[in-house]
């Protein structure tokens, strides 16, 4: 009789929207499209509208500062100035003037002061004083060259402020440029990106439908299944049984000849302790007494040392015996042979 075809459960239907793309990435593509139409607005807006740092014109109060830096240069140019004389207009007709007493005394006086100050000029150019003529003509040119020189820095300014305008044009350009590029990348990135989540999706899929075969065959086993792991259960236990048995046995038998070996240990201690010790103490007259001095030494050593020393002492007091009898000897020949010298 063949066997039974089984059953395979049911499983549950695929949702819709497993085929739909996600939501997001429509809200992506809208938030890029609204970037790209603001992006475009500012650009057309910068192109339209100046920047203010590019406005070559000068403001009022520019203008105050730089006419007060003039003012303060020429002021500065303005030292140990003397007064021109006052040039008096002369009449087309010779009008008649009273003179008097006095009007001919102040125009005597006055002939005579101009007299004096044309010969102190005089003196004062044979003296070696210089007239001012040039250096008036060289102060003017200075304050022109100065003039010149501040007009061409303002020249210089203005054509530097125009130049950064255009740098800055430019440089948006680059940028729009570059934000078109990364928007490319972006998009290939996100369809890169899209094609990897289908392709797991679908793995995902595959998977799932193999696990729910494996599944619905493996059903079939269960309860096989179920009695091999009892008895492999039941198998495991009487292993474990069985070594814990071995190893409580091992372990009284080494508890035990642990004991023996305490015992017998016991007993060689009291037998040490019971023999007789002898207190004396052996003394090595060759040993010294390692105290680490240069001049320690042994017993033995230390005798010697001084049966050489008695030696020594003995042969130094019989020559000094012989010496001081050799002396009195001396002494008593010395009376006889004055005599001699003195017959």
């Amino acid at each position: 009789m063949p066997a039974p075809i089984p059953k395979v459960a049911p499983t549950k239907p695929i949702p819709s929207s497993m085929y739909n793309p996600p939501a997001e990435i429509d809200r992506i593509q809208e938030a890029k499209r609204e970037n790209r139409i603001k992006v475009q607005e500012m650009l057309a807006t910068a192109q339209v509208q100046q920047p203010q740092c590019a406005n070559a014109k000068k403001s009022v109060k520019a203008k105050s500062i730089l006419q007060q830096i003039i003012e303060e240069k020429e002021s500065k140019l303005k030292y140990e100035k003397r007064k021109a004389s006052v040039v008096k207009a002369k009449l087309s007709e010779e009008v008649p003037v009273k003179l008097n007493t006095a009007t001919i005394l102040r125009e005597g006086e006055l002939f005579l002061k101009q007299e004096e100050e044309n010969l102190k000029k005089l003196e004062d150019l044979e003296s070696g004083a210089r007239d001012p003529t040039d250096w008036l003509r060289w102060r003017s040119k200075m304050h022109e060259q100065d003039l010149e020189n501040e007009l061409l820095e303002k020249e210089r300014r203005r054509l530097q402020g125009m130049l950064s305008h255009e740098e800055a044009i430019l440089a948006r350009k680059m940028l729009a440029i570059e934000n078109k590029q990364r928007v490319a990348e972006m998009k290939l990135e996100a369809e890169k990106l899209m094609q990897l989540y289908w392709e797991e999706k679908l793995q995902e899929q595959t998977n799932m439908r193999t696990r729910v075969e494996e599944i619905a065959f493996s059903q079939q086993h269960v309860k096989e299944s179920r009695q091999k792991l009892a008895l492999y259960k039941q198998k495991i236990v009487q292993e474990v049984i069985e070594e814990k048995r071995e190893m409580m046995k091992q372990a009284l038998e080494e508890a035990d000849e642990e004991m023996r070996c305490k015992v017998k240990l016991i007993r060689e201690i009291r037998a040490m302790e019971a023999m007789p010790v002898s207190r004396n103490k052996l003394v090595d007259l060759s040993e010294t007494s390692a105290t680490g001095l240069l001049s320690e030494m042994s017993l033995i050593e230390l005798r010697e040392r001084l049966a050489l020393l008695r030696m020594v002492e003995k042969d130094r007091e019989e020559k000094k015996r012989e010496e001081i009898k050799d002396y009195k000897l001396e002494k008593k020949k010395a009376p006889a042979r004055d005599i001699g010298d003195y017959s």
